[in-house]
């Protein structure tokens, strides 16, 4: 399931509206700010309805954490993976969660405590909701007019040989655009 940077498709809104959180004095966390930037699946007819946040330092752009969070019951879940999913899929599923397949830093625990106690209100919740309906009708979109030749990058996506706009200084070819 590949899941694709927000700010890829929608880069004016997701500066306007990515969420960071300073921390000053908060053992493990160092004084830094964390940035938490969305991705979304980007397979056609995906009804997931789940954010991946990764999650880095400002100061160094490190890559710290992934988090998942699915805003739908358990029930969903379950029936989304046609039963297949077992108790602790289903947690990671529904979320928030630390994603199980990614390598996370050891400061990804306390970051996904800071998600749960600061970041994910009310309001931020309704931010990825609608975040992610903007994502998935420009995948139904880029679905609906695909050209002949499939692979055909999206309108406004970065070129493949430039710098990568999620700041980890690699061409978009080799970071995001994989």
């Amino acid at each position: 399931m590949p899941f694709v940077p927000f700010h890829s498709r929608f880069p004016d809104v997701a500066e306007r509206e990515s969420r960071t959180v300073t921390v000053f004095d908060r053992d493990p966390l160092p004084q830094d700010t964390y940035v938490f930037a969305e991705s979304y699946c980007d397979e056609e007819r995906c009804d997931c309805r789940r954010v991946f946040l990764n999650v880095f330092s400002k100061s160094g752009m490190a890559f710290l954490a992934t988090i998942s969070w699915g805003w739908e019951s358990r029930e969903f879940y379950r029936e989304w993976m046609h039963g297949a999913a077992d108790e602790e899929d289903l947690d990671e599923l529904q979320g928030p969660a630390l994603v199980r397949m990614t390598a996370q830093s050891p400061l990804a625990p306390a970051l996904l405590g800071i998600f749960q106690e600061v970041v994910l209100d009310d309001a931020y919740a309704a931010r990825l909701k609608r975040h992610y309906r903007m994502f998935r009708e420009s995948v139904d979109r880029k679905e609906a007019h695909r050209p002949h030749g499939a692979g055909t990058p999206p309108p406004g996506a970065p070129g493949r040989n430039v710098p990568c706009p999620c700041g980890s200084g690699k061409k978009f070819k080799r970071c995001c655009g994989e």
